[in-house]
């Protein structure tokens, strides 16, 4: 749904100290569906924020006083405001202007000068993101404070274990994500997930929604080190998976170890299996393509051999029916016995030399069927492989032990 969509006006706050900056952003939204509060500083947007209740924020960063970087963080440390969407606009498109505003809680970060469809497209995407976790925020506080309890229940080496022993009867990426969601959930960790599946990149979240400015963040991101930590955010970077996880406890250093520690373990063994699955869709992939390859080369031989035999056939036919004219013709043509003995000869020794090459025919066709023969061999043993694999894996996933709650797995 479009904010046009929307019955009630959306209620926009435009906090900047440039007169001309606040005028250009209600000229953009000068519409029915939005309703535009001004302010001219930081202190004075808290004030509108509070009175008002926008609906989200469009925040400048270079303020005097004030800036916008310290404003955002006063608008999350505030009930009424703690979830209002806000989006940075600002002349500064470095990497540190973007995560210090990652940093003080914005959702998304557009440079100036801007377009207003692009301004009217981000904010569209994070009113209907707000109205997504409201629905949802029942659902999420109580998912919560069950994984905290799981958290204080539970050994995070034995919950790493069973998670890993888990993911090697998962073989769908969907299900694999949920695992990990699940896990981190678990410790009581929030986080964005990133990964890589045949080429395109794909983002996962325990809100079910990731905001623009996260989504681009971890892109960004990587290119730095395996470990990359700003304030309490963390991101993890494997090949196939990067995960930012956003509530690092750093008041808490054993704790934060403990993750520092557990959390290779865990996302580098879905990595493997993301790599794994597929492969095994590949090779699912490669082995339908030989078996369509080999049925086309077939098709294509039998044709040809049938081809090669009727033309031997016909050609028989043809030798034998000249044989049978000129022995009948040749009395009456008043050849001398040199001439009739030469032109006879001359036949029957093309005769034979046509012979010679159905032969062949029958050689090549002997090849062909070696050919077929060797090629149906290969596909007959590719599938087989394939059919093996899989069901050594069902197998495998039948014998093991009823899965157990990771809830109830404590080794100390």
């Amino acid at each position: 749904m479009s904010v046009s969509e929307v019955e009630d006006p959306v209620k926009v706050l435009v906090i900047d100290d440039d007169a001309t900056a606040r005028k250009a952003v209600t000229q953009a939204l000068k519409a029915p569906e939005f309703e535009i509060i001004q302010a001219a500083n930081g202190i004075q947007g808290i004030e509108k924020a509070v009175e008002n209740m926008p609906d989200i924020i469009l925040l400048d960063v270079d303020m005097p006083g004030q800036n916008g970087y310290e404003t955002c963080d006063q608008f999350r440390q505030i009930d009424e405001t703690k979830s209002t969407p806000i989006i940075f606009l600002s002349s500064l498109s470095n990497l540190r202007s973007r995560l210090q505003g990652f940093e003080s809680g914005a959702d998304d970060y557009l440079v100036k000068p801007w377009s207003k469809e692009e301004l009217l497209a981000k904010m569209d995407i994070l009113i209907r993101h707000r109205r997504l976790e409201k629905s949802l925020q029942g659902r999420v506080e109580l998912a919560e404070v069950t994984a905290m309890q799981a958290l204080t229940d539970n050994s995070g080496l034995g919950q790493a274990i069973h998670f890993v022993d888990s993911c090697i009867k998962i073989g769908d990426i969907e299900e694999l994500l949920i695992h990990l969601g699940e896990f981190l959930s678990l410790m009581g960790l929030k986080y964005c997930v990133m990964y890589r599946f045949q080429e395109v990149y794909e983002f996962f979240s325990h809100k079910h929604n990731i905001k623009p400015l996260e989504k681009e963040l971890m892109k960004l991101l990587l290119k730095q080190p395996r470990f990359f930590d700003f304030g309490c955010r963390t991101q993890i970077n494997y090949p196939n998976i990067s995960v930012l996880i956003k509530n690092m406890p750093l008041q808490n250093r054993e704790f934060y170890g403990q993750l520092k520690d557990l959390l290779p373990f865990i996302i580098s063994s879905v990595d493997n299996k993301i790599n794994e699955i597929e492969s095994e869709i590949q090779l699912k992939k490669q082995t339908e393509y030989m078996i369509q390859s080999f049925d086309t080369i077939k098709s294509t031989l039998t044709d040809l051999t049938s081809s090669l035999i009727a033309g031997q056939n016909e050609a028989s036919e043809i030798a034998r029916l000249l044989m049978y004219g000129l022995n009948a013709a040749l009395p009456n043509m008043g050849l001398d016995d040199d001439q009739e003995k030469f032109l006879m000869d001359s036949i029957e020794n093309s005769v034979h030399a046509m012979l010679d090459y159905g032969d062949n025919i029958d050689d090549i066709k002997s090849s062909f069927d070696l050919i077929m023969n060797s090629l149906e061999s290969m596909i007959q043993n590719q599938s087989n492989h394939v059919k093996s694999m899989l069901a050594r894996k069902k197998l495998n996933q039948k014998e093991d032990s009823p899965q157990e709650d990771i809830n109830d797995i404590e080794l100390f």
